[in-house]
């Protein structure tokens, strides 16, 4: 009898740890499934979620708020390729994004703030400053590379004709709340003032295509930042603290109604691909950008096809040599993402795009293998995968150039889902510039590749 007493009770804790180990694993298994359905897009929110995980990631490292005017650690991690499918907003993969926290709210800031933002230009083909309202993710202000005075000694290597290794190359910017008077912005070009209606106001760093061999951030380090009495100019030694209403946008876009849409209606009845502008409103777009975008559907084709005719771009990789502004456009690039969480799994870049001997790129979205990747290369074919999106979209971009360019996409209309989609494709504005294509079989893709080669753009007819 006792002996039995003594076996049961070494079984209970037994029985207990195995309760646990059980329970964890369930729970391990349900993150698994929920992480997964995040970055496939499964589900509405998913965009929201990976915004969120990314902010924790980011309150993680944030500094210390107070004893120093030095905030140059309150800098977000970048949002760049490194972590394909796991960041919001449609971030493109060629490009690396960092975020500044200003606040107006007195509860945070009793008095005026303003940003000293010192660093060097990147060894990249572009950059630029935004500054958003954090309560919509819509941009108010901006601040190209080509329009950033250099210091004194210092030169702008995105300026025409400038050496774009100089090693000396730093710049000062200012982000001030409207009416600062500090006396350090006198006389001051470099100044971003800040509306009083903007209590939330998120300092949004871009890099695209830095140098060939350079990381996310070309080659320089984050700019340093330092805070001051916007009307004194006394340092202020405390850092804005990181909240969740700071970044995350928490009112619908004040893009209008027929400007914000969903990208299902785009992907019609499968008869052919077309692209439609979009102003990115809510998804912190870029005032230098212009977007062409729709969803998809491999209902139709477990293979998609589209093509356009190249603008020309600067080639910066060898990293040497200077900005003429005499190409169409700076930058373009194609991009595969997933509508509901807004990720990207991978982009084309014109740099490293194969384009045809008469100008036109093709690309074909399908099944990941390699014999098919092979197949496409060549015949002068780019070629992505599906990848994990259960709504997949495509989006292109064109960066404007320093010059008129007649068939840049900015110049279609923005899409206004209240009329037609079928009159307000992008090839009905800049013809052959916009992407269009059409759906086809595993079968046909590697049998004839669809027939592309004989493939006229649904924009010829409308090139003058």
């Amino acid at each position: 009898m006792s002996n039995d007493t003594s076996q049961g009770k070494k079984r209970a804790p037994n029985k207990w740890l195995a309760g646990i180990s059980i329970s964890l694993a369930v729970l391990g298994f349900i993150m698994v499934i929920f992480s997964y359905a995040t970055i496939t897009g499964a589900y509405k929110g998913a965009g929201k979620v990976l915004a969120l995980s990314w902010v924790a990631q980011w309150k993680m490292n944030y500094p210390d708020l107070e004893g120093s005017n030095d905030c140059s650690k309150a800098w977000s991690p970048s949002i760049d390729a490194t972590d394909p499918y796991m960041l919001p907003a449609y971030p493109d993969t060629y490009a690396a994004y960092w975020a500044l926290i200003m606040s107006q709210d007195k509860e945070v800031s009793p008095e005026p703030i303003a940003y000293q933002i010192k660093g060097k230009f990147p060894y990249a083909r572009y950059m630029t400053f935004h500054v958003y309202d954090g309560a919509t993710g819509d941009y108010f202000a901006a601040l190209k590379d080509l329009d950033i005075k250099p210091d004194s000694g210092s030169v702008n290597p995105f300026q025409a004709n400038i050496d774009r290794t100089a090693s000396n190359r730093s710049y000062t910017l200012w982000v001030v709340p409207e009416g600062a008077k500090l006396p350090q912005i006198n006389g001051l070009k470099n100044v971003i003032r800040v509306p009083k209606q903007f209590v939330e106001s998120p300092i949004v760093m871009a890099i695209d295509r830095p140098d060939d061999g350079q990381p996310a951030n070309a080659g320089v380090p984050l700019p340093n930042v330092h805070v001051f009495h916007a009307q004194t100019g006394e340092p202020v030694l405390r850092c804005n603290p990181l909240r969740l209403k700071s970044i995350i946008p928490s009112k619908k876009s004040g893009i209008k109604k027929a400007q914000t849409w969903d990208k299902m209606k785009t992907i019609g009845d499968g008869q052919a691909i077309r692209l439609y502008h979009s102003t990115g409103g809510g998804l912190y777009p870029n005032k230098h950008l212009s977007y062409l975008t729709t969803g998809l559907n491999t209902q139709f084709g477990n293979v998609a096809l589209v093509k356009f005719k190249a603008p020309t771009t600067p080639n910066t990789q060898t990293g040497f040599g200077m900005f003429t502004h005499e190409e169409d456009i700076r930058f373009w690039s194609m991009c595969l993402g997933g509508m509901k969480a807004t990720n990207t799994s991978v982009c084309l870049v014109d740099d490293q795009a194969i384009i045809g001997d008469d100008g036109y790129v093709t690309l074909a979205i399908g099944p990941d293998s390699d014999d098919l990747r092979k197949l496409a290369k060549n015949n002068k074919i780019n070629y992505m995968d599906w990848g994990y999106h259960q709504y997949p979209d495509i989006i292109f971009r064109h960066l404007e150039g320093e010059k008129p360019f007649k068939y840049s996409s900015k110049n279609v209309p923005i899409v206004d889902v209240t009329l037609p989609l079928w009159d307000q494709g992008g090839e009905r504005t800049i013809g052959v510039y916009s992407p269009a294509g059409f759906y086809c079989s595993l079968d046909d893709f590697e049998k004839n590749l669809c027939g592309i080669k004989d493939y006229k753009h649904a924009g010829l007819e409308f090139m003058e």
